[in-house]
């Protein structure tokens, strides 16, 4: 939902939470599902809670991420 991050969200946080209960944490939809919820609060400028989101499932992003 480019350009539309409310939107986004919100389609965001019921797919995520639908996907957490029915297939757990650790499955790669519910991992994709939290990454396009955390993309929406950065967009939103909710930067601690999408870093929160990004550790609570394990989300790694460039900006995290150390050269070798």
């Amino acid at each position: 939902m480019s350009g539309q991050p409310t939107k986004a969200l919100a389609f965001g946080e019921s797919a995520l939470d639908a996907l957490d209960k029915a297939l757990g944490r650790g499955h790669a939809w519910t991992k994709d599902s939290a990454r396009v919820t955390a993309d929406a609060l950065d967009a939103l400028w909710c930067t601690g809670k999408a870093a929160a989101l990004r550790e609570q499932y394990g989300l790694m992003t460039s900006r995290n991420l150390k050269p070798n």
